[in-house]
């Protein structure tokens, strides 16, 4: 029973410290989340401020002229799946290749611009992936909108890596938490318990 006192001790010690890890974990965890969000926001709002000009003039022919003149330009590479353009009735004028399937969302993100708000951001979870929605507004020289641009990034790799950061900082949270749990529990049993059993014998 003696023994009892390094286990409580061990216990006690790790368990706080064990906790203490994990907020900290939890809060780096989420500071690298929001890092990487940011990066994608910054990319997205410089790909929609690169084709803003060529959309303003495309808005300014009627729907099939101005999809022809967007042809190829909405494309998607590499983690970009493409751009879609709306009027600023609702309208979708055209759009990449890669994005009908999340259409509808899409749509939900641009009317959100055609409100109150000059940008809008929205994670879309559709057919087994996630995609970053970013829907900007075109105005003109008035400020009068002329239309919406929406870029959309797949984001499947960026919580694929969140879950890989999760799992490494448990790992190494419960190697630190055992390993102390240990040492406390041996040390208290070296210095405190086996003496007193010894000197009780």
């Amino acid at each position: 029973m003696r023994f009892s006192k390094g286990l409580h001790m061990g216990f006690l010690i790790a368990g706080i410290v064990g906790l203490a890890t994990m907020v900290m974990a939890w809060f780096q965890w989420h500071a690298e989340q929001r890092i990487d969000q940011d990066d994608l926001d910054r990319r997205a709002r410089l790909l929609a401020h690169q084709l803003k000009e060529d959309v303003h003039d495309a808005l300014r022919e009627s729907d099939r002229d101005a999809a022809k003149l967007l042809a190829g330009q909405l494309e998607g590479h590499s983690r970009l799946i493409g751009f879609a353009v709306f009027r600023a009735d609702g309208r979708k004028v055209a759009s990449g290749r890669g994005l009908p399937e999340y259409m509808e969302d899409i749509q939900l993100v641009a009317k959100q611009v055609l409100g109150d708000k000059s940008e809008a951001i929205a994670t879309i979870r559709s057919h087994d992936t996630v995609v970053h929605a970013l829907a900007t507004r075109l105005t003109d020289e008035e400020g009068a909108t002329r239309g919406v641009i929406v870029a959309v990034h797949d984001v499947a790799h960026l919580e694929e890596r969140a879950t890989a950061r999760m799992i490494r900082y448990a790992f190494w949270i419960f190697g630190v938490t055992f390993m102390l749990f240990v040492l406390v529990a041996g040390v208290t049993w070296i210095a405190y318990d086996r003496p007193l059993k010894d000197l009780a014998n």
